[in-house]
């Protein structure tokens, strides 16, 4: 497995997760589960896999650089759903 220690690394990887998830919530809730979500609920869920992701490379893989972007792209993803739904 190569171990990529670098910023730039984890601020794409920060910004795709979240949107990988947001097409997979939709595809499991809307299409499996049949259930109604607003969009904000998906889109916070998603989020919440960057800490995840944040966690496992900066304290079980300890690679700074790499959680720094990821963390980064988290901070704008927040700042993207407070614009798109409370502002």
């Amino acid at each position: 497995m190569y171990k990529i220690d670098n910023f730039l690394f984890g601020l794409v990887l920060g910004a795709i997760v979240p949107v990988i998830f947001i097409y997979f919530f939709n595809y499991l809730f809307l299409s499996y589960f049949k259930a109604e979500v607003k969009e904000d609920t998906i889109y916070v869920l998603s989020v919440l896999f960057n800490f995840l992701i944040f966690r496992l490379y900066m304290i079980n893989m300890n690679m700074d650089k790499t959680g720094r972007g990821i963390l980064l792209s988290t901070f704008i993803h927040a700042f993207i759903y407070i614009y798109l739904f409370f502002l």
